[in-house]
Parts: C-alpha cells; structure tokens; sequence
C-alpha cells in the first residue's frame, strides 16, 4: 500500500517575506494559494513555470530593479519545504516528447513617456503552455530569449497606487526567428471600476484574474495566468489596453467584486459579481444586470457553536477553471449558524468555486466542486449541515478531478475525504488542533471476506496492491475529530462494498486522472450518500416528527445497476440502541421518517444508514452525534 503524506491534503500556512500569510492547498500534485486572512494588503499571484508567487503588490515594482529575489514569494516550493506538500506534476508526456525549434524574441517595454522602462513580462505559450510559462524582466526596458516558437501572449502590470493598476496584453502573437514586440504602458486606456449593483450594497473586496493558455487545463501551469487581490474596501480602478479575441489558445480577462448588503438591511445578501470576457473590450460594464445574476439561497450551519470563518468565491472561465485551480478573488466574512441570499454571475461557461476558510482549528478546508448557475435561477445550498462524513470531488461539471475510487492492473485507487457536508462535491481533508492534536483516519480492505491491508491513514491519495482477477471488496474507514469543542459529528464509520476486476473497465476521461497521476485507471461502483434534514442552523432537531431525505450516488463514470435499496436507522443513546425509520423510496432517491423525543437520551442524535443497488454494490455509514437535540416542539 501506498499513500500521500499525512498532512498532502491539508491546507499549508506559510509566512512570506513583510509577514503576509497564505494558505497553499494541494489536490493530486496541483497547488493553490491565497492569503490567509482579510488584513493583508493588495495581494498578486502569479503562475510561472508550474510555481506559484504570491506577493504584495507593491513589491512587483522591486522584482524590476533586483531589490527582491522572487523565489522568496514562490508559494509552491514554500509549501514543499515546509508542510510537505507533493511538488507539481511536471510536463505531460506530449509536451515532453514534442520536438519543437527556438526561436529568438526581443521584449520590448516602453513607459509613460514612450521611453524604454524596465518591466515584469509575464509570458505563455498558446499552444501548449507546460512548454513555456515564464516571467521575465526587461531591464532598461529589453529583454532577449530564445523560447519554443509558436504562438504565445505576453503581458505587463504596472502599480500605480492602492487604488489604480495598469495592463498591456499582447494577446496574440507567433515567435519565429528573431520576433520582436513591444509593450507600451501609454497603451491602457479602457478603464474597469466597481459597477453599481441591483440593490444597495458595499463594496468588500475586488480582484481581477487574467488567464492565457492552450485549455488543456490538466497540468500543473494550468489555471489563472496572474491574479490581482484586493482586500480592501476602497474602490480599484483596472486600466486595460483594448484587444481583440485571440486567434489561437485562450484568453480570459475577469474583473471580480464583492458587494455585502449594508448594516441596515432587514436581511443580509451578497453580490459576487464577475465581467467575464474573452479580449479588452472598449469598456466595461458599469451596471450590473440583474438578468445575468444567479440567487442562491445559502445556509451556513455550524457543528456546534457560532463564529465567523472565511468564504472564497471565485470563478474562472470553463476552459481555464476546468483545471479545478482557481484564482485569488471574492473573499469575505461569514457567520456560521446564519442563512443569508447572495447574487452570483451566472452562464454556462463561468464555473464557480467555494472555499470556507480552514485555517481557523476546528474548522476544515471545505472546498466545492466547480459548478455553474443559471441567469435568473433560484437555488438553495448548504453549508456544514447535518451529519459529516467521508465525501469526494466531483467532475460533473467537466473540469478536471483526480479519480475517488478507480482500479488498474494490480491497484484499487483511493482519493476519498475525510469529510463531506451532504453537499455533493464539498469535501475536506484532515485537520490539525491545538495542542498538537489532529483529526485521525483510516482505512482496512477486505478482499472476499479476507484482509488484505490496513492503514493509520485515510483512502486520500492511496493506492492499494491486490491480486488480479474479479474479487468482492469492502473498504473500511473510521474517521475521529480530536478536538472537543465542536460536539457534533466526532466520528464516523463507513463500509463500501463493491465488486472489482483490475485492469478491466473502461478508462476515466481525458480531463481525469489516477491517484499515480496517470489516466490508465477505471472507475468502480461505490457508493455515496448524501442526507439532511429539517434541522436549525445549528443542527439541532426539535422533539416531533422529521422527514430525512437521503440521496445515493456512485462514483462518477462507473458502470452499475440502479440504487434501489435503502436503509436508515437512529440512535438517541450514543448508539447503544438503534430505531429504524420508515423508509421509502427508489433509484437513488429516498426519505425516511421518524420521530425525535421529547425526553431521554444524551442529548444527540446520531444516524446510521445504508443503500444498495442491484448488483450488490452497497455502502453502510454511521455517524456519531449527528444532531443535537432541542426538548420543546416548534
């Protein structure tokens, strides 16, 4: 058996030079990273080369005369040093073998006066931009390099104060032999603001991420090109030169805002607004419509007490987010245990990505799959709710996910959380307490009733050797939160079942890969649940009658009859006994009914639950403390 490191999964603090934190998260050898907290100043990331820098942006104006080594703000290697993150994949096997010729390019970057003035270069190769991703520097205003020939973008950034930034975006041009280009600062006329909102509102944040590339959108130099974070409160202005839609690759230029609802308002909302567009257009929206927004409907439940974390809110277009890695944008406060409205950019091509701050302890990193929303739709999401238990990411929206549960020649694969909150595609990984303390996982598998390998670790980027040949599997994980103020949810124990043949089915999408990294894996039937019920934001159930809806799905793009079995039991003792609920139900689909007391017990209700389908795949999960109870009826 082999698996990750113990903490792979975990989000990573680091301190960067001037003391500005950032978080650096790690899914299957891809990294993100962000500031760690609302206080920082304005905040750049860049992606270079499979690294990425996160730094001040007052400090890009230093990277031009020398005064600061840039590899003291690469988050990526920080990350590697320090938490033991896995480092980047590396090229893929096609930008590795491809033959290719350099040609030589001469940068040009002229000031505000139409004077050479030495400049940060950030450039990218359209046509396969693992083959080239740097950023140079042109001092005095030139830089010369012999790079891959092809078609590439470059671009310039410019600060000019906390509160204005400049752009030049060549966003389309061929290197051949001796190619020459110039970026003119004089150029960045077409202006983007804070546009006003449907209803009142306060600007809390804003960022623009600038994305260039090929779309491939499964290597470790995928994701925004450069991101711009500001934190404060204070209206940006963005100056942009105007561009046409490039002829080959990808360019995305997105404007972002967060607006929260003033301190009177009879209720909270929020509005995450992004203007994506595909070139520099001749300006940017001032207003915002209302028919291209979103309204979500989100509660924010707590495990057990009330306090504030983080939320990230960030988009990216389709081909760029399909990554799965999402810039630095959208980042305000919310209240756990509240319900509020908020407002988001809505279309087909945008994808949306939600992270809750994890850095606080107690408090996991949980993070949603990429999804989009429809203009005008009217949808409900939930945060925290219910029973927490182990979960997976998911790649229904066509980005890019490294497989939950696969098999290969000789190998039964595992990229399963810890903790999911019946949100399907919200995960979170393991989390580190005070006093050293950390959450536990682990994980036995059974092959036809026989053990075959056991683990202190979790299936989170495991893999398992077994035998070949089609066998009957149960894999087995006990999951226990260490830390004692948050009373809910402290354990949970589940068992798939499911039948494998290694090295027989069909192969995970393009777009996926295996827990080894490569794309030779296939997808086995097991199962996941999802259930809540009518419970307050804080998890707690009144004495009376409660529907419990439950919903079970297999692992995405496996082969398996119908769901059409369920079970569901509850235990008001800590489990020492077991009431089942009248259950109905089909296809993956079910409710159960049941009745909280309103007396006795130990003040928690803890769930146990089971589903089958019809070839036996079956899944069976217990989680202590689920919900706590309240004695009086509502």
């Amino acid at each position: 058996m082999t698996t990750g490191p113990a903490d792979q999964a975990a989000p990573c603090e680091i301190t960067l030079p001037g003391g500005t934190k950032a978080v650096v998260t790690e899914s299957g050898g891809r990294e993100t990273a962000r500031p760690a907290d609302a206080s920082a100043a304005a905040v750049v990331g860049v992606n270079a080369g499979g690294h990425q820098l996160l730094l001040p942006a007052r400090a890009m104006a230093s990277l031009t005369s020398g005064a600061v080594d840039p590899s003291a703000y690469d988050t990526t290697a920080l990350a590697e040093s320090q938490c033991g993150l896995a480092a980047p994949a590396g090229p893929t096997a096609a930008a590795s073998d491809a033959s290719y010729r350099l040609g030589r390019l001469t940068i040009n970057t002229l000031g505000d006066d139409g004077s050479p003035a030495t400049q940060v270069v950030l450039l990218t190769n359209l046509d396969h931009q693992t083959v080239a991703r740097p950023f140079v520097v042109t001092f005095g205003g030139t830089a010369r390099m012999a790079v891959p020939e092809g078609h590439y973008a470059a671009m310039i950034f410019r600060f000019e104060s906390a509160t204005s930034y400049r752009f030049v975006i060549d966003p389309n041009f061929t290197v051949g032999d001796g190619t020459a280009i110039t970026l003119d600062l004089r150029t960045a006329t077409v202006t983007a603001r804070p546009p006003t909102t449907p209803r009142p509102s306060v600007l809390e944040s804003s960022s623009v991420g600038i994305a260039a590339g090929d779309g491939a959108g499964t290597t470790a130099s995928s994701g925004d090109w450069f991101d711009l974070f500001n934190l404060s409160s204070t209206p940006v202005t963005y100056a942009f030169n105007p561009s046409r839609p490039t002829r080959h690759g990808h360019l995305a230029i997105n404007p972002a805002y967060e607006f929260t609802s003033p301190a009177d308002a009879a209720s909270p909302y929020q509005y995450h607004v992004v203007e994506p567009f595909d070139h520099v257009p001749a300006a940017f929206p001032t207003t915002v419509d209302p028919a291209s927004l979103a309204t979500v409907t989100r509660t924010y439940a707590t495990p057990g007490t009330d306090r504030q974390v983080l939320s990230a809110n960030t988009a990216a277009a389709r081909w760029d987010g399909g990554s799965g890695l999402f810039g630095l944008h959208g980042l305000s406060q919310v209240t756990l245990g509240t319900s509020r409205t908020e407002y988001f950019t809505g279309g087909r091509d945008l994808l949306w990505l939600t992270i809750l701050d994890g850095t606080t302890p107690g408090y996991d990193e949980t993070t949603t799959s990429p999804r989009t929303y429809t203009p005008g739709a009217h949808t409900t999401e939930n945060f925290f709710s219910g029973a927490q238990h182990p979960g997976v990411r998911l790649g229904s929206a066509g980005t890019a996910v490294v497989c939950a549960a696969c098999s290969a020649t000789g190998q039964l694969q595992f990229n399963i959380y810890p903790f999911n909150d019946n949100t399907p595609g919200s995960s979170a990984g393991l989390d580190t307490v005070p006093a050293g303390q950390s959450d536990s996982s682990s994980l036995q598998l059974l092959r036809n009733g026989t053990r075959i390998a056991t683990a202190d670790s979790g299936p989170l980027l495991t893999t398992v050797t077994v035998p070949g040949g089609r066998a009957r599997y149960q894999l087995v994980e006990n999951v226990d939160r260490a830390i004692t103020t948050l009373p809910l949810s402290p354990s949970s124990r589940t068992t798939w079942t499911f039948t494998a043949d290694p090295g027989h089915g069909k192969p995970v999408p393009a777009n996926w890969s295996c827990v080894d990294g490569s794309s030779s894996c296939s997808p086995l039937p097991l199962l996941f649940a999802y259930y809540d019920t009518d419970s307050s934001p804080t998890n707690s159930l009144t004495a009376g009658p409660h529907t419990l809806h439950l919903d079970v799905d297999h692992q995405e793009r496996s082969v398996a009859p119908a769901v059409n079995g369920a079970a569901v039991s509850l235990s008001y003792d800590d489990g020492a006994t077991w009431i089942p609920a009248a259950t109905s139900g089909g296809n993956g689909r079910f409710s159960a009914r049941f009745t909280a007391p309103a007396t006795g017990g130990d003040g928690y209700v803890a769930i146990r639950v089971s589903a089958w389908d019809g070839a036996g795949n079956r899944i069976d999960q217990t989680v202590t403390r689920a919900y706590q109870e309240q004695e009086t009826s509502q």
